[in-house]
């Protein structure tokens, strides 16, 4: 029997769920297919094309690797998209603009990558999270929508932004 192909990215993973012949997937269908029938043969080949491509590197970067630069680069992009500047999140004083943070917050950043954009150290970032928002677990919906909500607001405003028709909040 020819070797199972085992996924690892969630491409090949989506791959495996393909419907192959009314309700079995290929997942299920690889297991007693031998060699690949006329139903499954591109699938197999693209996945093994997708597999090969993870041995391959770029520049003598992994291309795993270089997929999660290009996801990341991305991400940022989207970050740059409402503060251009790395020094948008600072007030006057130098400290953390809880206003920005929450406008991401909105946009649904991640902790993590508004750190990592804005360039902000770990033990910055925690004290600002603790006297700005000690206690974000329980009030985070409460914060998100009421003081989130004016935060964006008044970021629409200044930059004379139309309203967002992909937001998930029904006040964007």
């Amino acid at each position: 029997m020819s070797k199972l192909l085992k996924p690892t990215t969630s491409y090949e993973r989506a791959l495996m769920q393909t419907c192959i012949f009314h309700s079995e997937v290929f997942e299920e269908h690889q297991k007693h297919c031998e060699y690949g029938c006329d139903l499954c043969a591109p699938i197999r080949k693209e996945l093994e094309m997708a597999q090969s491509k993870r041995n391959t590197s770029i520049a003598n970067v992994p291309y795993d690797e270089c997929l999660e630069l290009r996801a990341e680069i991305q991400r940022e992009d989207k970050i740059r998209n409402f503060y251009p500047s790395v020094d948008d999140i600072r007030l006057a004083n130098g400290a953390i603009s809880r206003e920005v943070y929450l406008v991401l917050q909105v946009m649904d950043f991640s902790d993590s990558e508004i750190r990592k954009y804005f360039h902000i150290n770990h033990h910055e970032w925690q004290n600002f999270k603790k006297r700005e928002f000690p206690n974000w677990l329980e009030d985070r919906d409460d914060i998100l929508s009421e003081e989130a909500q004016e935060a964006y607001l008044n970021w629409r405003a200044k930059h004379n932004v139309a309203s967002s028709k992909s937001s998930k909040h029904h006040w964007m």
